[in-house]
Formats: structure tokens, sequence, C-alpha cells
């Protein structure tokens, strides 16, 4: 916008403050859930590559985001995304490169569920009084 007012200005001007307040809250909440859910996938991912306890990525990866926001300037962290975001796009390239066959993987993929079911693999046990 043009008018020289902040996006809490022009929201103001436009609705009730009780409205903002739950609209920030709702925010909040949103926002909390969803760094967690963010710190909690990278973590498992690190626990994947490294076998030590997601837990300990979890506070690991926080602290160093925390840090990270609060030394680094705008435009580090920007540069540093664009590189994360570059080394990411090159696994879908290489995928493409490699050529792994898109037709003969998602028919190994069903396949696998397909001689799962056929034996019994990952059903749930049937309980009967005769097991106690």
């Amino acid at each position: 916008m043009v008018t020289g007012m902040g996006l809490g200005d022009a929201l103001r001007r436009k609705g009730p403050r009780w409205l903002m307040f739950f609209g920030a809250v709702g925010l909040l909440a949103a926002n909390t859930i969803n760094m967690g859910a963010d710190l909690s996938a990278m973590a498992d991912a690190a626990e994947m590559l490294s076998g030590i306890n997601s837990h300990i990525y979890v506070v690991i990866f926080g602290i160093a985001i925390t840090y990270a926001t609060a030394r680094f300037r705008y435009h580090q962290i920007a540069m540093i995304m664009k590189w994360l975001a570059a080394v990411l796009f090159g696994y879908v390239i290489t995928a493409f490169i490699a050529g792994p066959g898109l037709v003969d993987g998602a028919a190994r993929y069903l396949y696998s569920f397909v001689a799962a079911e056929s034996c019994g693999v990952g059903k749930p046990r049937r309980s009967s009084r005769h097991d106690h």
C-alpha cells in the first residue's frame, strides 16, 4: 500500500479491535504449531541420517535457528535459504537425470502392498476369548 500506514494500522481502520486481537492470537497459535511441526520434521530427518534421538535435534535446531535469527542480517539469512533451496532442487534434478522410471517404481510400490496383504503382514490380529 502506498498510504504510509503499516498493516496493523490498515487493519485497525477496517475492523474492531477485539477482532484484530483474536486474529493475532490465532496467528500466534498457528505459527507456533507450524514451527513445532517443522522442527520435529527436521529432527526426524536428522535422526534417520545419524541414529541419534530426534529430541536432541529439536533442541539443537531450535537453538541454531534462534541464534541465526538474532545474529544474522536478513540478507545473510536469505542467502543461506537460497543455497539450501538450490541444494534441495539438486535432488529433484538428480532424480530426473538418474531416471528411476516412474512406472517401474509405482509398480514395485504397489506390489509391496499386494505381497504384504497376501502374507497377512500389517493386518491386526483378531483376539478371541481363548487367547487369554
